[in-house]
C-alpha cells in the first residue's frame, strides 16, 4: 500500500523531475526533455539566487580531483571519476548538480529565508524522522527541527543541512566518507548551540 513505507530511489526521483520538466515548460526546437530541465532549474533556481556557477555538468568550472580511500587505506585521486560523473547525466533529477560552496551557500540562505512545504515531512520515515519534498526533516541530537538531504557520485560527497527555526545552516562539500560529513554537521551544532540539550538516544549519522 502507498504510504506504508518508505525507500528512497535515484531513477524514480530522476522521472519526476523530468516529467516536472515536460509539464511546465514549453519545449523549443531540438531540445530534449532533459535540456528542458536543465533550463527549468536554470531559470527557476540557479539564476534567481545568484548561483551563476552551478549546473548539471563541469563545463567551465575548476573541478576539485575527486579522491577514494583505496583498499590499502590510503587517499587516492579516482583516476576518470570526472568522465564517469558525466553519464549520470540522465539522472540528473535526483541530484548531479555541479556546484561550489559559494553557490550552495546561497541556496541554504535561500531555503531558510523561505519557508516551505518542502520542509515539511510528508512521508513518516521513524518516530523522529520523515521525508519532504526533497529533504529530510528530524529532530536533531539538540531536539531542534533539521532540514538536510546529502548524495554521493564518483569521488564526491555533499551534505546539506539547515535549522529553521535557528536560522542557520551550512552546506559541506567533500571527497571524503560521509562520515566526515556527519561529523562536520555535529561539531557545527555544538558551535552554534553549546547551551542546547542533547539527546543522544536520537543520535545517527
Amino acid at each position: 500500500e502507498a504510504g506504508e513505507s518508505f525507500t528512497y530511489q535515484n531513477q524514480l526521483v530522476a522521472a519526476a523531475g523530468l516529467a516536472a520538466a515536460a509539464t511546465v515548460t514549453e519545449r523549443t526546437s531540438g531540445e530534449s526533455l532533459l535540456q528542458r530541465y536543465e533550463r527549468l532549474v536554470g531559470e527557476k533556481i540557479f539564476h534567481p539566487r545568484g548561483m551563476l556557477e552551478s549546473g548539471l555538468c563541469p563545463r567551465g568550472i575548476d573541478v576539485a580531483k575527486p579522491q577514494g580511500v583505496a583498499t590499502d587505506g590510503t587517499v587516492r585521486e579516482i583516476p576518470g571519476a570526472v568522465s564517469m560523473n558525466r553519464y549520470l547525466k540522465t539522472l540528473a533529477p535526483a541530484g548531479l548538480v555541479w556546484s561550489n560552496a559559494v553557490d550552495m551557500a546561497k541556496y541554504v540562505l535561500a531555503e531558510i529565508a523561505e519557508p516551505s512545504e518542502r520542509h515539511v515531512p510528508i512521508q513518516p520515515i521513524t518516530e523522529k524522522v520523515g521525508y519532504g519534498l526533497g529533504f529530510f526533516v528530524e529532530e536533531s541530537l539538540w531536539k531542534l527541527k533539521t532540514v538536510h538531504h546529502g548524495g554521493d557520485t564518483f569521488g564526491f560527497n555533499s551534505h546539506l543541512f539547515f535549522f529553521p527555526t535557528k536560522k542557520v545552516g551550512a552546506v559541506i562539500l567533500s571527497n571524503g566518507p560521509k562520515s566526515f560529513s556527519a561529523a562536520v554537521v555535529r561539531r557545527l551544532a555544538e558551535l552554534w548551540f553549546p547551551s542546547a540539550p542533547v539527546d543522544l538516544g536520537s543520535a545517527r549519522d
